[in-house]
């Protein structure tokens, strides 16, 4: 099981789509390097996601954020997250 789960995490790191994993308090606990150059987050950074798109959207970069009232779509954005 070890293994699989290695090979895994081997397969994600390498990836360059933008994978990551976050804790049950929504905090970042894994980002592949395409997940951190697409947010703009250094290798030892662990935001949460709305740290995390409210750093983009203040350096419009990363999400698309086109919402005139940025608290009013993260809260709906959040409400949404599972």
């Amino acid at each position: 099981m070890e293994e699989t789960r290695t090979v895994i995490f081997d397969l994600m790191r390498g990836s360059q789509a933008p994978i990551s994993v976050f804790d049950d308090q929504d905090r970042l606990r894994f980002a592949n390097d395409a997940f951190r150059a697409t947010f703009d987050l250094a290798a030892d950074a662990h935001p949460t996601w709305a740290e995390i798109m409210r750093s983009n959207w203040l350096g419009t970069r990363g999400t698309a954020i086109t919402s005139a009232d940025f608290e009013k779509w993260l809260t709906s954005a959040q409400s949404r997250r599972g």
